[in-house]
């Protein structure tokens, strides 16, 4: 085997491993990719979740809670209680 077949197979092998690395990361950069659409996906879900729970905090749920709570507590409960209740106690 002369120098010019030895070098000749040794680049060949190490434009094989080059090759194979190549490959290799390639890869590794499809995975990554995969995981960056999985992870785009669940802040997606948890943006969703959020606008979701704001919206009940601010609109449904607050209006009831200082609207009808608050008018039934302080009227109708109230009335009642010191009305109907007071006068059949005293009976």
């Amino acid at each position: 085997m002369s120098c010019g077949d030895s070098a000749l197979a040794f680049a060949s092998h190490f434009d094989s491993v080059i090759s194979y690395q190549l490959s290799v990361i390639s890869y590794q950069l499809s995975v990554i990719s995969y995981q960056l659409s999985v992870i785009s996906y669940q802040l997606s879900v948890i943006s969703y979740q959020l606008s979701v729970i704001s919206q009940w905090g601010d609109g449904e749920v607050g209006k009831w809670g200082s609207g009808e709570v608050g008018k039934w507590g302080s009227g109708e409960v109230g009335k009642w209680g010191s009305g109907e209740v007071g006068r059949r106690e005293n009976k």
